[in-house]
């Protein structure tokens, strides 16, 4: 079972899946991911890869029949895919040289331009999760691309407030925020010519960075 069901007190989806915790522990030694598995090439640098237990699907399987009252259930539509860094188990992506970190990103950028061609692909989120404690089963480097049906409430917010402030302004909100950041100093990380790095004013959490 893997459904979409909808919060009413945000007015928010939450995505639902029971047959992910039924996913294998991977043994010492054996990895999907490596060559030799049969899933992935003998040979590669980077690769992506759909997820084997994917959350989002395009043939999703039918809600479960249990939303009544206020609830509402929807298909969980959309797509997961696994991105491979590298076949070395033992790197990071920190680890990687230059040229492999660029390599990266442009298939980062071909499978969202992908992605993004079906029009029910509302969001597309690329992240990286380490460690069991938040649910990575594998170790070998790797990140995730999901493409959602829907636009997070956050972002929606964050969306809205941006309109909101150039209606009332006539300025752009990220980019006053960064220059107030940059005026300020102490929050930056990382400036360039290219992009700017600063945990800010209002972090959500510690060592959440924007990167602009």
């Amino acid at each position: 079972m893997a459904e979409l069901r909808y919060n009413p007190l945000l007015s928010d989806w939450t995505m639902v899946s029971a047959d992910r915790q039924r996913r294998p522990q991977t043994k010492s030694g054996e990895c999907p991911f490596c060559p030799g598995s049969g899933k992935v090439p003998q040979e590669y640098e980077v690769y992506a890869y759909d997820n084997d237990f994917p959350m989002l699907s395009g043939k999703p399987p039918r809600p479960d029949d249990v939303a009544f009252g206020p609830y509402r259930a929807e298909h969980a539509y959309g797509k997961c895919e696994v991105i491979l860094y590298s076949s070395d188990h033992d790197t990071s992506l920190p680890s990687l040289p230059t040229s492999r970190i660029r390599m990266l990103v442009d298939l980062w950028v071909e499978r969202f331009r992908t992605l993004s061609q079906d029009e029910r692909h509302k969001y597309i989120l690329i992240f990286e999760n380490r460690g069991a404690e938040v649910g990575a089963t594998i170790s070998h480097p790797h990140g995730q691309i999901y493409a959602y049906p829907y636009i997070p409430l956050k972002l929606q917010q964050e969306l809205h407030s941006c309109e909101h402030y150039y209606t009332a302004n006539q300025r752009c909100l990220l980019c006053d925020m960064g220059e107030e950041e940059r005026r300020f100093g102490k929050r930056m990380l990382v400036e360039t010519e290219h992009f700017e790095s600063y945990i800010p004013y209002f972090t959500d959490y510690p060592y959440g960075a924007f990167i602009t």
